[in-house]
């Protein structure tokens, strides 16, 4: 799948201005004076990666309290990760997550691995050093595919198995399906990157959903928007169940007969 540019620049015009894009002034020194020439790439992400889902902490919704590296590299050795250790006080101090360390050659090789992980930092980043390692990636719509796939079938697996073990019983599948929502919300993130959809609040990723899967809107946007068990009314936990268990089967099966466009 080649990635969006315009989208991207688009989104990294807006992110220049954040607060906290001066931190990286002192991570890009400390880089320099690690790997030297041997540095390719520095960029800036949000643990958000740009999607407003309505999390309980709204500073870490608007992302404006936490950021993370990527760092791609010519080589990288244990020598390379002594020196980054020593600096990761000093980054954390800054509010800057412990960067994710690549050399150029793995992170070719490992687009088809992590094609989700991958897409999302493809499309909510910017460049604060060196040149741009998506430019010329692909990642290709078959592994993103796969990957949605396992995540989904993975997260039925889950819910199954934990109305057994709550003995459907109201209070405990409460408390399930309140530990399954951050979960299920990262895989509507990736259905809808996956069809090319940059779905950045709760609302549109709700119409997305709902529209991809033929299910309520009403319904997608009660599962988001539990935060705690309480939020579950337990008179209604079954009947949210139900149709919550539904919309995942429903996910499966639609992206077992996704075909890229």
């Amino acid at each position: 799948m080649p990635i969006q540019a315009a989208s991207r620049l688009q989104y990294n015009s807006r992110m220049t201005d954040h607060a906290w894009t001066s931190r990286f002034d002192r991570l890009h020194e400390d880089l320099s004076e690690i790997f030297g020439k041997r540095l390719r790439s520095l960029l800036a992400y949000e643990t958000h990666f740009g999607v407003q889902t309505g999390a309980a902490d709204p500073k870490a919704d608007a992302g404006e309290d936490h950021a993370h590296a990527m760092v791609v590299v010519e080589t990288l050795t244990y020598a390379d990760l002594v020196a980054c250790a020593a600096k990761v006080s000093e980054w954390t101090k800054a509010k800057i997550g412990t960067p994710l360390l690549l050399p150029h050659d793995e992170f070719e090789r490992s687009l088809d691995a992590f094609p989700l992980e991958f897409s999302a930092i493809a499309e909510h980043h910017v460049l604060v050093a060196g040149t741009d390692p998506f430019d010329d990636a692909k990642i290709n719509p078959r592994d993103v595919r796969r990957a949605c796939e396992t995540q989904a079938k993975s997260h039925l697996l889950h819910l199954r198995e934990g109305f057994l073990e709550a003995r459907g019983e109201p209070s405990g599948v409460s408390r399930l399906i309140a530990a399954s929502v951050p979960s299920f919300r990262t895989l509507l993130v990736n259905l809808a990157r996956l069809e090319g959809v940059h779905a950045r609040s709760r609302e549109a990723l709700v119409r997305h959903a709902s529209g991809a899967l033929g299910v309520p809107q009403a319904l997608v946007e009660h599962v988001l928007s539990v935060r705690r068990p309480d939020d579950v009314d337990r008179s209604d936990a079954l009947h949210l169940y139900t149709g919550y268990l539904d919309a995942v089967e429903r996910l499966t099966q639609f992206l077992d007969g996704w075909k890229a466009q």
